[in-house]
């Protein structure tokens, strides 16, 4: 049991002044698997409005809209995995990146 808890602390201690690094990385994935269906959605709600007007909401929500939704997804991984202690961050982060493999796995993304 004492190889297993030093294992997970010492991944953890490796992680940790990494969190910022790791949360960008985990909500760009996101952003990306994710971003064609905001984009589809957005367009639906606009598609009976006028060209220029549906040009100028696309950049607004594409410029805008996906920032900062990446800056606030960043902020909400980078405060959540802030809380972990030391012995479970190193789990966490592999379990939450094995996660995102198998969320771009089942969205065909590769």
């Amino acid at each position: 049991m004492s190889v297993v808890y030093d294992l997970c602390v010492s991944v953890s201690n490796a992680l940790h002044p990494h969190i910022a690094k790791i949360a960008l990385s985990l909500a760009a994935t996101l952003l990306f698997l994710y971003g064609q269906q905001i984009h589809g959605v957005v367009k639906g709600l606009i598609k009976d409005l006028h060209f220029l007007l549906r040009l100028l909401i696309l950049i607004v929500v594409c410029a805008l809209g996906y920032g900062t939704l990446g800056f606030v997804l960043t902020r909400l991984f980078e405060l959540g995995l802030g809380q972990l202690d030391r012995f479970a961050l190193g789990p966490v982060v592999i379990g939450l990146f094995l996660l995102v493999g198998l969320l771009a796995e089942r969205n065909k993304a590769m």
